[in-house]
């Protein structure tokens, strides 16, 4: 659990480093006694109706898993469907593994999902730069500057792109 020394706020997510509502560095540590448990969530709240996957009123509740998903135990849950952050971290893992053609098919999905994040068309640049597909990483690096006279996109992400490259001069200027 982490939490927030300026707003109080607890957050179970162990990904999160910083706050979600004033950007401090969230520390590391129990939760105070006095202090309501909020979760976070951009999810409606859910309600089990009756219907695909669960039993009607007086079922037999031997199915927990479709009780608690609203899916058949049989049907895995596929969140990756519609989570960027999901084909993010799919891409990353498949980067580290050196699948690079999985891992940029991850970073496009996860691009195809959430087009306002710069991070995630860096990594896409920066998967076509280690394919050594460099008309590709170009226009990415093309949309990025596009991109970043609408808001601010950390030199990070040029970077990491030009490195993919092995443009030392050049990300070294940035």
């Amino acid at each position: 659990m982490k939490r927030c020394p300026e707003c109080r706020r607890d957050y179970y997510d162990d990904t999160l480093f910083y706050c979600l509502d004033d950007g401090n560095v969230l520390l590391e540590g129990p939760r105070s006694p006095d202090t309501p448990v909020r979760y976070l969530s951009d999810e409606p709240a859910t309600a089990i109706l009756s219907g695909h996957g669960v039993p009607p009123s007086g079922g037999s509740g031997s199915e927990p898993e479709a009780i608690a998903t609203g899916f058949p135990a049989d049907e895995p849950l596929n969140w990756t469907r519609t989570f960027w952050l999901a084909h993010d971290a799919l891409g990353r893992a498949y980067e580290q593994q050196v699948d690079l053609n999985q891992a940029l098919a991850e970073y496009q999905r996860a691009r195809q999902l959430e087009q306002n994040v710069p991070e995630v068309l860096a990594l896409v640049g920066r998967a076509y730069a280690l394919l050594g597909r460099k008309a590709e990483t170009q226009k990415v690096i093309e949309d990025l500057k596009g991109m970043s006279k609408q808001a601010y996109v950390p030199p990070y992400n040029f970077a990491k792109i030009y490195a993919g490259l092995e443009d030392k001069m050049k990300h070294s200027r940035i």
